[in-house]
């Protein structure tokens, strides 16, 4: 019914009647040809001497008729539809009122099928009234000259048995006329507003249609912010605990370092055999302060981001602190990491939520590659490559796990779709990246062989945003 009422829409109204003249003349043509010629068994009846001379009469008018359903599969059908019509309905009047002429005239039973026509122009047809008028018209008229052809007796009771007869004839040819008009103006008042109540329906539906967009729109709306809202109390919690965990290890690391310097006072002191072991294992210590420094001070700064401050940001500064918080998990799946960077390159946007992209992106890598079994030699590994390639700042994170199926490649960055099962993700670690990429002019991609790799482009402007 949809798609009727589309097509109904999508009509003028003049069109429309023509479709609707088409579909019924076609079905009305059909039941002439398959009619005409069982008055045959009328005929043998009424007028056995001529019964296969009217059969003639009647086979010619099916064969002649056969060609309008074809005429009516074409343009020129389609654009003259209501002269085939007049065809349709004329065509079987004409042979009738022939055998009128060539039988008794006015006092012919064969009057009765011309009734029948107009009475299918109204049931089947279901013309207009203007076309139902006109051809009424014309089925009278040529009754009135089969009848005056034929001719009356010059005088006595046939001539007036025969002028009752025609009288009651043409009464009822016009009575069920006024029936055909009638129901003929009838049904297109009907057509016009089946029409106007498919436009009103096809409106309502379009409302429809735009309120549940706009309302599925308001609910992702509200399922991101609730996604935002709980990530964002989860940063303030991490931030609170990890703020004590690092004011902490701060202070032990400062102690140890004074600790340190303090010791290395002593070191002439110390016997000289022993010197030089003395140094390096001081040496070590000094490296070894540093590095817990260097981590405490970027996971400082990954519970405590700036999300307004952009700028030029050392793509190696980004994967090696990804490569930080996502180590334990490597190391635990026994993945190994491979990287291949550029020296210098970098990237324009919010340091804190560029890592967060390399992070999400390495945590995906690590469960393709733990639902992969490896054999011959292989090993899981993920690969993090950086180039600056034609005014582009290109990252890949390839991994070579169990890879992405056509068929969803095309929705993962989809929010809420997920290839995972059930509690192992929730369907917006790669659309908020998408974001987030989209947010410094870049563009994220995916390419995907399932069973053999999975890869995501990050590709950024080499220079910021103006």
């Amino acid at each position: 019914m949809a798609g009727k009422g589309t097509d109904i829409v999508s009509l003028t109204q003049e069109a429309y009647e023509q479709r609707i003249m088409a579909k019924h003349l076609r079905v009305g043509c059909w039941l002439v040809i398959a009619l005409m010629p069982f008055g045959f068994i009328l005929d043998s009846f009424y007028y056995h001497d001529e019964r296969w001379h009217f059969l003639a009469f009647r086979l010619s008018c099916s064969l002649l008729l056969t060609a309008i359903p074809f005429l009516l599969g074409t343009e020129f059908g389609q654009r003259n539809c209501q002269g085939l019509g007049l065809i349709v309905a004329l065509m079987p009047a004409f042979f009738i009122c022939l055998m009128i002429y060539e039988t008794e005239g006015a006092a012919s039973p064969y009057y009765a099928g011309l009734n029948l026509i107009l009475l299918a122009i109204a049931f089947v047809l279901r013309w207009g009234e203007g076309l139902s008028l006109l051809t009424l018209t014309l089925i009278t008229f040529m009754y009135l000259v089969a009848c005056l052809l034929h001719g009356f007796p010059d005088s006595g009771p046939m001539r007036a048995k025969m002028f009752s007869e025609f009288a009651n004839n043409l009464y009822f040819l016009g009575l069920t006329g006024v029936i055909v008009v009638t129901g003929s103006r009838i049904h297109q008042r009907l057509r016009l507003r089946e029409k106007a109540l498919s436009q009103q329906l096809e409106a309502s539906k379009a409302d429809l249609e735009r309120a549940n967009q706009e309302l599925a729109g308001a609910f992702q709306s509200l399922r991101n912010t609730q996604h935002q809202l709980v990530e964002s109390e989860k940063q303030k919690s991490l931030g609170i605990l990890a703020g004590g965990i690092i004011h902490d290890i701060g202070n032990t690391l400062n102690h140890v370092r004074t600790n340190l310097f303090s010791l290395r006072k002593k070191a002439p002191l110390v016997a000289p055999e022993h010197a030089e072991y003395f140094e390096q294992i001081s040496n070590d210590l000094e490296v070894g302060i540093k590095q817990a420094m260097s981590t405490v001070q970027r996971v400082r700064v990954y519970t405590h981001p700036n999300t307004e401050t952009r700028g030029a940001v050392a793509v190696t500064d980004l994967v090696d602190s990804a490569a930080l918080f996502t180590n334990s998990v490597c190391r635990e799946a026994q993945v190994e990491v491979q990287l291949k960077l550029m020296a210098g390159q970098t990237v324009f946007g919010n340091k804190q939520s560029l890592i967060d992209v390399l992070i999400n992106l390495i945590l995906n890598s690590v469960d393709a590659l733990k639902d992969k079994s490896f054999a011959n030699g292989d090993r899981p590994s993920i690969r993090i490559e950086s180039i600056l390639e034609g005014g582009r700042s290109l990252i890949w994170v390839k991994d070579n796990g169990i890879g992405i199926d056509p068929a969803s490649q095309a929705r993962v960055f989809d929010p809420y779709f997920t290839t995972k099962d059930v509690g192992r993700g929730t369907g917006l670690g790669l659309p908020t990246c998408k974001t987030t990429v989209e947010q410094y002019g870049g563009r994220i991609s995916l390419q995907s062989e399932p069973g053999k790799f999975t890869e995501i482009t990050l590709d950024f402007p080499a220079n910021e945003l103006k």
